[in-house]
């Protein structure tokens, strides 16, 4: 992983990122700090299992995953080992149609938070167990 792919609250393979520095970062797992360097990092791989404990639900339909967020959703189409990512905004009067955006594939757990957060400005609340 590259410190540019990197944000405070990150789920990577060393914990949750508190701090960011150029030549390492620190993560805190059940209390315990740590000091890490950047070419020692792995990212947590997005699997089917973490988005069912994270509230997306799977459509038997279309094969993919999905969060609904009242007024929009993110979907997850999983294909050749990559989670392809589309946001979709509900219009609110019925004379509007729905507004689609579909993103560059993702892979990992910590790319999921920061998609979500790009797009609604909030962070994604990520359970792993």
């Amino acid at each position: 992983m590259v410190s540019k792919e990197l944000r405070i609250g990150n789920y990577t393979s060393k914990g949750v990122v508190y701090q960011i520095e150029e030549d390492c970062f620190y993560t805190s797992t059940d209390g315990v700090s740590y000091k890490n360097k950047w070419a020692k990092i792995n990212p947590i791989p997005l699997t089917p299992e973490i988005l069912k404990i994270n509230k997306f639900v799977f459509d038997i339909a279309t094969g993919t995953y999905w969060l609904n967020m009242s007024t929009h959703y993110l979907e997850l189409l999983p294909a050749g080992g990559y989670w392809w990512p589309a946001y979709t905004s509900i219009p609110e009067m019925s004379s509007e149609s729905e507004q689609r955006v579909s993103f560059c594939r993702i892979q990992s757990v910590h790319q999921l938070q920061n998609l979500y957060f790009a797009l609604t400005g909030e962070e994604l609340e990520v359970n792993l167990t």
